[in-house]
């Protein structure tokens, strides 16, 4: 027996061959996916099929299609057959409305401001209206005295609608369909979307035996009454690999070919539908076209364009389809994760879908216009992946064509304002809100770890609380080196330095500093009750030759910072808000958690390093930074006290600060040993006090007593420590707890231009949220899975159709709204809906029910009478046939080389090769995504779905084949 796929050769070691190959294999794919048109794929009337087994889905003539996100306030109806005539009574959905949209409604349809007349042709009670002069606008039954049907046929020039100067002409079938419409009783039906969801009864049909499921009998109907006959199913060796292909991506192997192909058992199809839905590549597969819609990029987007941390949510969205969760959790995770009672790590990482938006981090950027771009984008991305519906078009004015006024935008922009995230990005990796992923090993490993911790800090800090009571209450402070606090960390981590003069000092090779190996600096200080001048405490710098080192200073609002410069001349400077208390001692702690920099990956420093004044954390008021932190601080200058250099010189006068007590270590301290630093206040060396002294003596007592659980708390934090370095991050939401969601209402859009404040809320033709419920993101996500709310299981099976035959039941998936093109087959998309609700959400069982079909499972040949009365398919009288996917043509062509590495699923994004420049070409100059450098071994070769995705500057092989650039929602490929 011949094998449709051959088995894939071992993976070829020659990089020519490797190269040669995968070119040969992406032009015969490309010849493939181009080779087939309508001419091609004649057959006269029912003769002999032409080659069904090279049913690929990937030889369709591309078909005319819109933008991803075209605007509504564009009419914008793709061209499209008509399948058959309509017959009998004229229907207002689909006859008339299409009509009126396009031509009327942007003068006489939902937006007030630019509504002529005062008349609404978008309203029953707007079609029925009576007009000045008591004309009718509609008289149902009677045409001729009807003023909207007079107006279609005047020959004046200054009453015939639509007027001159809007560019719009009637057909003369058009303007004869309203004389019938009207004749008819001009009955009128709601927008068929908005409509609640009803399960319509099984149509019967004549062809029977061709009914697998009630799929097959809504199609039937239609191919029965537009006079065609419907496809045999196809071969099997076709069958195999166009379930393959759209389950997993992939084509079948050899041995999946033969296993379903010799199968004799009734249920074969069944089962080997089963085996791919339970692949682990079916999630890698579905996950794609999600990513799509939750505009996914591994990098930021504006400005910089630097690299983000977020590729744990891409994994979530693959487990989730891997796990069949249900859609509503599905749904409920992505919005509002993170506000479900006791959220896990899942349900905040899920959140991701609204982090995933382009943001920016530069420095002229205004934080309301930001703020007011991104809550747009989210209005976007979430009303198009849930709704099917155009809201942006809102955000300056009421819709043109659809009941959504501006206020309702920004009622719902509103749900996604109430967020800690901050305007600017930072340029960095991990703009907070975000949260280390940690693996189930990971999680159980810091569960045994921290209550080590819990009791250090249980054992430890009473003592240290004891000691300080204990102290003179007159302040008459004392001097000394507790060798106990010191031995608590190891002679070779520990570099203790003690400075008691508040003079500068040049002290030699001490405190060299490194990036990626933790320190913490701890050193008391005198502010000055006066005086305004920055001053450097103490630091090593270079200023003369490589302009490189670290520095602290005392700014001149009294808050503490620290500039670190590498020799790669990056730098960064941090400072906390918390300011001194003048003329008094303050304890300054800075603490570094040795966190590894490189230039692939920015932390977010922020957290990298932290400042504590007087035993509070003092929060960071911005780290300024002029690139990634990834060379060496180290210098061959000495180390200087009050100054950063030996020639350097602090600058103004009248600001002094006396300096006492300073200590580094080469390690980060826990809390304990913090408090116990922050405890024992500077002097001026006067004799210790007896309570002083019976204070240290029982310390040092109690101390030695719980140096085991010390030293065991000691290497829980550096654990604990690794754990996190080795960890991603991935960005999150997080609301705010002090307010409540609201948002004003811009003026034309404009955030300079705020307006009447308006509280959260979804639009009035849609179903109220639930009674009683807090309005907040959490309410918007029980709200989208109502199974009340009429748009998301019709949006959402239609996209699932769309997946496996290459075009919607609605063509417009983005839009089903007025301009949005009318479904093909209304009463399966309400059946399917329904459907989806009754099981539960239920992912799997609805792409099961529709690969099972006998209508998926036709063969896709055409006959000359088909292609005149159907060319586009709607009629679905032949099996779905389109070109691949960018991702899966690409994937093809490293499966059938034998290069392919799929066995991992999830992980880091991977950089596969690429043509030089293509970064470089729209990159700042300091982006770290400005050089690109390919990864090597298997990472050339794992799935495209791991590519990592610049925003401005997606991946070639992915943009030759007209994937979608992520730059905001997307549900639909060009095909």
């Amino acid at each position: 027996m011949n094998q449709a796929v051959p088995t894939p050769p071992k993976r070829p070691r020659s990089l020519p061959i490797i190269l040669g190959s995968l070119a040969a294999l992406l032009i015969a794919s490309a010849y493939s996916w181009l080779r087939s048109t309508p001419d091609e794929s004649l057959t006269p009337a029912r003769a002999a099929p032409v080659a069904s087994a090279s049913d690929t889905h990937a030889t369709s003539a591309p078909q005319t299609a819109t933008a991803p996100l075209a605007s509504a306030d564009t009419p914008h109806h793709p061209a499209q057959a008509t399948p058959a005539k309509h017959k009998g009574s004229i229907r207002f959905n689909r006859d008339i409305r299409p009509i009126l949209s396009d031509n009327c409604f942007h003068c006489h349809g939902p937006d007030k401001y630019t509504r002529a007349a005062d008349l609404r042709l978008d309203t029953h009670e707007g079609i029925l209206s009576t007009l000045s002069g008591g004309r009718r606008t509609v008289i149902p039954g009677d045409p001729e005295n009807s003023e909207f049907y007079k107006r279609l046929i005047t020959t004046e020039e200054d009453m015939i609608m639509p007027p001159p100067n809007s560019h719009k002409h009637l057909k003369p079938e058009q303007i004869a369909l309203f004389r019938d419409w009207i004749a008819q009783g001009a009955q009128w039906e709601d927008h068929w979307s908005f409509n609640p969801i009803k399960r319509p009864a099984v149509p019967s049909v004549a062809n029977a035996a061709k009914v697998s499921n009630p799929i097959d009998a809504f199609i039937l109907r239609k191919v029965e009454e537009s006079g065609l006959t419907p496809n045999e199913e196809a071969d099997r060796h076709t069958l195999v690999r166009r379930v393959s292909l759209d389950t997993r991506g992939l084509p079948p192997t050899a041995e999946e070919v033969l296993a379903f192909v010799d199968d004799p058992s009734p249920d074969a199809y069944e089962q080997m539908v089963d085996r791919f839905l339970a692949d682990p590549k079916f999630g890698e597969h579905r996950a794609r076209y999600w990513l799509d819609a939750a505009r996914y990029s591994d990098t930021h987007g504006y400005h910089m364009d630097n690299y983000r941390s977020i590729w744990p949510y891409r994994d979530w969205v693959t487990k989730a389809y891997n796990d069949n969760m249900p859609f509503d959790q599905f749904t409920i995770e992505q919005i509002a994760g993170d506000m479900l009672p006791q959220a896990t790590q899942s349900q905040q990482v899920a959140t991701g879908f609204n982090r995933c938006n382009p943001t920016t981090g530069e420095g002229g950027a205004i934080a309301d216009e930001y703020f007011s771009i991104y809550a747009l984008d989210r209005v976007e991305a979430t009303t198009t992946a849930w709704l099917g519906l155009t809201m942006s078009c809102a955000s300056c004015h009421d819709h043109k064509f659809d009941p959504l006024s501006q206020k309702e935008f920004y009622q719902m922009a509103a749900f996604f304002r109430n967020t800690t995230q901050p305007a600017m990005d930072r340029n960095a990796h991990d703009t907070p809100p975000s949260i280390h992923v940690y693996t189930p090993e990971h999680t159980t490993e810091r569960a045994k770890l921290q209550p080590i911790i819990k009791q250090a800090d249980r054992d430890l800090l009473p003592l240290i609380g004891n000691y300080a009571a204990a102290q003179p209450k007159s302040r008459a402070a004392f001097e000394w080196i507790a060798d106990e606090v010191l031995s608590l960390r190891s002679a070779a981590e520990d570099a203790g330095v003690l400075i008691d003069a508040s003079t500068r000092r040049e002290l030699g090779d001490q405190a060299q500093l490194k990036i990626g190996t933790p320190f913490t600096l701890s050193f008391w200080v005198l502010a000055p009750k006066k005086g305004k001048q920055a001053l450097t405490l103490f630091g090593r710098y270079d200023p003369r030759s490589k302009d490189q080192g670290w520095q602290v200073r005392l700014e001149a609002d009294a808050s503490i910072g620290m500039l670190l410069v590498t020799d790669e001349q990056e730098r960064i400077k941090f400072t906390g808000r918390t300011k001194l208390k003048p003329g008094a001692w303050n304890h300054v702690l800075i603490a570094y958690n040795g966190i590894s920099i490189t230039n692939q990956t920015v932390p977010n420093y922020a957290t990298s390093f932290s400042i504590r004044v007087n035993n509070s954390t003092a929060q960071q008021k911005g780290v300024k930074r002029e690139n990634t932190l990834y060379g060496s601080i180290a210098t061959e200058q000495p180390f200087v006290i009050g100054s950063a250099s030996p020639n350097a010189k602090n600058k103004g006068k009248g600001s002094q600060v006396t300096l006492q007590d300073l200590r580094i270590f080469n390690a980060l301290l826990c809390i304990p040993e913090q408090e116990l630093l922050a405890s024992t206040m500077p002097s001026k060396h006067v004799k210790l006090s007896k309570p002083a002294k019976k204070a240290k003596a029982g310390f040092q007592l109690d101390i030695a007593s719980i140096q085991p659980r010390l030293q065991a708390a000691r290497g829980a934090v550096n654990r604990l420590q690794q754990i996190q370095n080795a960890t991603p991050v991935t960005l999150v939401m997080e609301e705010k707890t002090d307010s409540e969601p609201f948002a004003h209402i811009l003026a034309r859009g404009d955030y300079a231009s705020p307006g009447e404040r308006v509280p959260a809320g979804v639009p009035a033709v849609l179903p109220p949220l639930e009674p009683g419920a807090k309005v907040n993101r959490l309410a918007l996500a029980h709200w989208l899975v109502n199974p009340d709310n009429p748009l998301p299981a019709r949006v959402t099976t239609n996209r699932f159709w769309l997946e496996l035959f290459g075009n919607g039941i609605v063509s417009t998936p983005e839009d089903f709204g007025s301009q949005g093109v009318p479904p093909s087959h209304i009463e399966l998309l309400d059946w399917l809906a329904a459907e989806f609700i009754d099981s539960d959400w239920n992912m799997k069982h609805m792409y099961k029910l529709m690969l099972m079909s006998s209508t998926y499972r036709q063969a896709t040949t055409i006959s000359e009478e088909e292609l005149k009365i159907d060319p586009d398919n709607l009629l679905l009288a032949r099996g779905p046939r389109y070109r691949l996917d960018a991702e899966v043509i690409r994937d093809q062509a490293l499966f059938i080389s034998g290069l392919i590495d799929d066995e991992q699923v999830g992980g880091h994004p991977v950089k596969p090769y690429q043509p030089q420049g293509v970064w470089k070409a729209v990159a700042y100059s300091n982006s770290n995504t400005k050089e690109f450098r390919a990864d090597t071994g298997n990472k050339l070769y794992r799935r495209s779905l791991y590519t990592f995705w610049k925003r401005t500057a997606p991946p070639p092989s992915m943009a030759i084949f007209d994937a979608p650039s992520r730059e905001s929602c997307s549900v639909r490929r060009e095909r």
